[in-house]
C-alpha cells in the first residue's frame, strides 16, 4: 500500500497522511456597489465551519479506510463527487462529476463519500435536492499536492463562472 496524501481540504500544512477538510472556507463574489464594483465576501458561521471541519475529518478517515480496508489503491489526482442526501441524512445519488482518470482513485473518492455521517448534525436545513461536491485530492507529495490545488482552485473557479445552478452546489473542498 503505497503513502498518499488524501484531502478534500486545503488547509494545513500537509504531512504524508490524510488531512482533514475545509469546505468552501470562503466564497468570493463580484458584485456591483454604486458605480463602483466590489467584491463582495460571505463567509460561513462559526457553526457551519466547525460542521464543515466535523465532515471533513469523517471523510479524512473514511479515505484512509477505502485504502486500508476496502483495499482501494488510488493514484495521484482529483476527484468530485456529486450527491444529493436521502431522507435520513445519508449522501445518495452519487456520480463522478470529475474523474481522475484512475477507476481506484474514482472509486475510492465515492467509497469514503458513501460513508459520511454529519450531515444530519448541519447547523442549518437542507433544501430537498440539494446537491453537494466533495472536491478530493490524492497526492503522494507535497509539490503534487500543492500542483494540484492550483489545479482544483482553478477548475473551481470555471465551474462558478458558469453560473446557473453551479452556484447551488454545495462544495465540499476548495
Amino acid at each position: 500500500m503505497k503513502t498518499l496524501i488524501k484531502t478534500p481540504a486545503v488547509l494545513a500544512p500537509i504531512a504524508l497522511a490524510p488531512l482533514t477538510l475545509a469546505l468552501g472556507a470562503a466564497a468570493v463574489t463580484p458584485a456591483i456597489a454604486g458605480s463602483a464594483q466590489e467584491d463582495i465576501v460571505v463567509s460561513p458561521s462559526g457553526a457551519m465551519q466547525e460542521w464543515r471541519a466535523d465532515v471533513g475529518r469523517d471523510l479524512g478517515r473514511n479515505l484512509v479506510l477505502a485504502e486500508r480496508w476496502a483495499k482501494h489503491n488510488p493514484d495521484s489526482g482529483i476527484v468530485q463527487v456529486r450527491f444529493t442526501l436521502d431522507a435520513d441524512g445519508r449522501p445518495s445519488d452519487m456520480t463522478t462529476y470529475r474523474s481522475s482518470g484512475s477507476v481506484a482513485t474514482d472509486r475510492a473518492a465515492r467509497w469514503a463519500v458513501r460513508r459520511l455521517s454529519q450531515f444530519d448534525e448541519a447547523p442549518t436545513q437542507f433544501a430537498a435536492g440539494q446537491v453537494f461536491q466533495a472536491n478530493i485530492i490524492f497526492a503522494e507529495n507535497t509539490a503534487q499536492h500543492d500542483k494540484l490545488e492550483q489545479k482544483l482552485a482553478y477548475l473551481e473557479r470555471t465551474r462558478l463562472a458558469r453560473g446557473g445552478g453551479e452556484r447551488g452546489v454545495i462544495a465540499l473542498g476548495r
